[in-house]
């Protein structure tokens, strides 16, 4: 897989956001494949990173293949990698954002080893289509396709 990232050209309004009328957006979504990196920072949404190959170190663990990690809205995060690495990663936002991952993962900022699944590549697969696609249709095909990663997530951990 190589690296890529999506961003919405348009965003919903800022004040929409604070003011807690979005339910659910996705923000961005991509994939990271290179052999030396890292990164450190804090973000205003949810952020889940899954590793499909080398390792993420993180103050708090490792992150290797098959593990998933979902950072809450303003957490610091850092990692960085000494290897050949690759993951997928999302950043979403919403009133019922926080209900919606709890409901999967009930434990934040925990690294969760959900093993190797074709199911949740294809929806990010899926998900990198709709952000390039950028029609009506896609904020909302956007909104199911993380559902759909947050459950099976939640399923095989």
């Amino acid at each position: 897989m190589r690296t890529q990232t999506y961003f919405h050209t348009r965003f919903e309004n800022e004040a929409n956001r604070k003011n807690g009328t979005v339910s659910l957006q996705v923000n961005c979504v991509g994939a990271v494949s290179r052999e030396e990196f890292s990164n450190k920072s804090v973000r205003r949404d949810f952020y889940y990173i899954y590793v499909l190959r080398g390792k993420m170190i993180m103050p708090e663990c490792v992150l290797l293949p098959g593990d998933v990690m979902i950072f809450e809205p303003e957490h610091a995060y850092q990692y960085r990698s000494e290897e050949d690495t690759t993951y997928l990663w999302v950043h979403y936002t919403g009133f019922d954002a926080h209900s919606l991952t709890k409901s999967a993962l009930p434990l934040f900022n925990v690294k969760h080893n959900i093993g190797m699944h074709k199911e949740i590549v294809d929806c990010f697969q899926k998900l990198f289509r709709e952000f390039m696609i950028h029609d009506e249709a896609s904020k909302q095909l956007s909104v199911c396709l993380l559902k759909e990663i947050l459950i099976l997530t939640g399923r095989y951990a």
